[in-house]
């Protein structure tokens, strides 16, 4: 095993950038304000682009649009919880991991086209594009 004189650390200047622009910050001040950064654009994510980008949400925008949407009926499953439900057809288990790959596929799919999932309930999923 070797040993290094020295210790390189790993720093990026977004994370120790605002300790140069105050005298008075502390290095948990820092890491903190970088957090909650983090924690913002994290919940921007679910934040409709039109907003986000908006300079200014006081005035009405009547632009038009074309959208698309789409609604998954699930209330079929009932009649496949009816089958799964006994033990010889896999039980619930089979039955999850049934509508988690069915559902998955879905998902994925939507998402790669640019889509955007509604509402998930247990009746239906609503997407739209």
């Amino acid at each position: 095993m070797l040993y290094c004189d020295y210790m390189e650390t790993a720093w990026t200047p977004d994370v120790i950038g605002p300790i140069y622009k105050e005298e008075s910050t502390s290095l948990r001040e820092v890491l903190n304000a970088h957090r909650d950064d983090n924690c913002t654009r994290i919940m921007a994510t679910f934040v409709p682009d039109e907003l986000i980008y908006e300079s200014d949400l006081s005035k009405k925008n009547f632009r038009k649009f074309t959208a698309v949407m789409a609604m998954i009926s699930l209330t079929q499953f009932v009649g496949l919880y009816k089958k799964y439900v006994s033990g010889e057809n896999g039980g619930s288990y089979a039955l999850f991991s049934l509508l988690n790959r069915y559902i998955k596929i879905i998902i994925e799919e939507v998402y790669l086209t640019h889509g955007d999932v509604l509402k998930f309930s247990r009746t239906s999923i609503d997407f739209h594009w």
